[in-house]
């Protein structure tokens, strides 16, 4: 992050221990009128993290999605709710429920993304 712009935004959030972090970053600069640029591809890969997300899977058992959810590389309900607020809008807390939901009911969601 250029030095400039940190004077700006400041530092990543100490509310985030994972990914979020990034993101609430470039939304912050982003509010502050500073443009970002992004890689149309991966760069790098990790071996331990699947493309895919645990949680999202169906096949999974609903603990292990649950757990995965509310994992460190998941939404964890505190730091999903404080990201959330910050840049949802008046209606951050749909997007707030909205994975929980996905996540104990898929089929149910299958079904409302099919209609």
């Amino acid at each position: 992050i250029p030095k400039p712009v940190a004077q700006v935004v400041g530092n990543l959030s100490v509310e985030f221990t994972h990914g979020m972090a990034d993101t609430d970053y470039g939304l912050r600069a982003k509010a502050e009128g500073i443009s970002s640029w992004v890689m149309p591809d991966y760069i790098g890969t990790c071996y331990h993290n699947s493309k895919k997300e645990v949680w999202f899977d169906h096949k999974n058992p609903l603990i292990k999605r649950v757990r995965a959810l509310l994992g460190p590389k998941g939404l964890p309900i505190k730091e999903w709710k404080v990201f959330t607020s910050r840049h949802g809008g008046r209606g951050w807390w749909i997007f707030f429920i909205k994975p929980y939901l996905r996540v104990l009911f898929p089929r149910w969601w299958q079904k409302l993304k099919r209609e």
